[in-house]
């Protein structure tokens, strides 16, 4: 070993060096899940504020009434998607058959949830007109007792 010529070691960040061009392959890959991930959570993601206002409540179930039954058949090795479209094309007809039936479940419920609303606002009006009428009428009795 000796007056051998000591020779760095390689550049594994080098973008030509197999490992590194491994590691960028898995980071883009990780980027385009973490992409992916962000969208689905931002369509599965409440509509509505802290109040818990029963519009709020009701808006979200309007929104979760929409059922996507288009299943993704993306995949790294090629196989696997073919598979995917296969399994996709064999099993379609009966997942837009079932998403439609949860769909209008999810239509149904917004519908209730309307009408249940419309009739908790008459309710509180009319209770309110109560009060309101109750008060005056404690009024006018207290005018009376006091003449």
């Amino acid at each position: 070993m000796i007056g051998a010529t000591l020779r760095p070691p390689p550049d594994r960040g080098s973008a030509t060096h197999p490992a590194a061009a491994r590691v960028n392959q898995r980071r883009a890959e990780d980027d385009r899940y973490v992409a992916e991930v962000r969208a689905a959570m931002d369509r599965l993601s409440a509509r509505t504020t802290d109040s818990g206002e029963a519009e709020a409540a009701l808006a979200l179930v309007e929104h979760a009434a929409a059922v996507d039954v288009d299943a993704p058949v993306a995949s790294v090795a090629p196989a696997a998607r073919y598979l995917k479209v296969g399994v996709k094309r064999l099993a379609g007809w009966y997942l837009r058959y079932l998403g439609e039936q949860v769909a209008d479940l999810g239509k149904a419920t917004a519908e209730l949830g309307v009408a249940l609303i419309e009739r908790t606002d008459r309710l509180e009006g009319t209770s309110a007109a109560t009060i309101a009428e109750l008060a005056a009428l404690r009024a006018r009795v207290e005018d009376l007792e006091r003449r």
